[in-house]
């Protein structure tokens, strides 16, 4: 088997290192490094930076060994839009590479594409946060509940977020309750009184489930289950009492005592 030094390809559909996704989805990058001897685990890094990057925060890292030969790592990004038009570039190599072979992706995102999604919980009291994300460069970004506009209050607030790299906005509504905030949110992109365009999210508020809650609910589905285990046992006591009884009945029958 012939020596080689550590080559790089993507293991992405085709081949592609140019990557285009829709505003607010997941992406994956897969880096491939084969080579004899085996090459290093690739690392990963942004191509307008130094220094590797570790499996944290909105995207995760996983290593694994294909073959004596091949090593395959993954970074896969949660949350795209922070890292919208950057370069990041895989890199690794042998004991014949004479330096680190790099392999750059480009991480882009389609035009024209909207995105809405919750985070927070939805439980009564709670402060949820619904975020907007547009790849569309003009327009103006305005919150409706119920196909009316919302107008910020002490409670219900809306902003642009610079740590994304879009045009956004997001709503955050604080002590959330029921009658009050359920509905449907949208986030409508105006570009004229005729072109808009728009995102929608059902609100659901519900009481939230806790640790008492939970130990209240297992001990009234215990007692239901022992009634029902006494219930069963009672009624298999009495019909086989009831079947021993008219056994002995039947013994004594005398219709059944022969005559003589």
């Amino acid at each position: 088997i012939v020596n080689f030094s550590a080559k790089l390809r993507s293991g992405n559909t085709n081949g592609q290192t140019n990557i285009f996704q829709d505003v607010g989805t997941q992406m994956k990058l897969t880096c491939l490094v084969y080579g004899n001897p085996q090459p290093d685990e690739a690392s990963w890094m942004w191509a307008d930076t130094s220094g590797t990057i570790s499996g944290e925060g909105d995207f995760t890292i996983t290593n694994k060994i294909k073959n004596e030969y091949q090593r395959e790592s993954v970074i896969e990004f949660m949350f795209l839009p922070i890292y919208h038009n950057r370069n990041i570039q895989c890199a690794s190599k042998n004991a014949l590479s004479s330096s680190t072979e790099k392999l750059s992706f480009s991480l882009q995102m389609n035009p024209g594409t909207m995105s809405l999604h919750l985070t927070g919980s939805e439980e009564t009291g709670a402060t949820v946060q619904l975020v907007c994300l547009t790849t569309f460069t003009e327009g103006e970004i305005q919150w409706m509940k119920d196909n009316i506009v919302i107008t910020e209050n002490n409670r219900i607030t809306y902003a642009t977020n610079s740590t994304y790299t879009t045009k956004n906005s997001v709503l955050t509504i604080v002590d959330i309750e029921e009658t009050a905030d359920n509905g449907v949110y949208a986030c409508e992109l105006v570009k004229s009184d005729t072109e808009k365009y728009r995102k929608t999210y059902n609100l659901t508020i519900g009481q939230a489930v806790t640790d008492e809650d939970l130990s209240t609910g297992i001990i009234v589905a215990l007692v239901v289950l022992v009634a029902f285990i006494i219930i069963v046992v009672i009624l298999i006591v009495v019909v086989f009492v009831h079947g021993r009884r008219k056994k002995d009945r039947s013994m004594f029958d005398g219709s059944s005592i022969p005559l003589l």
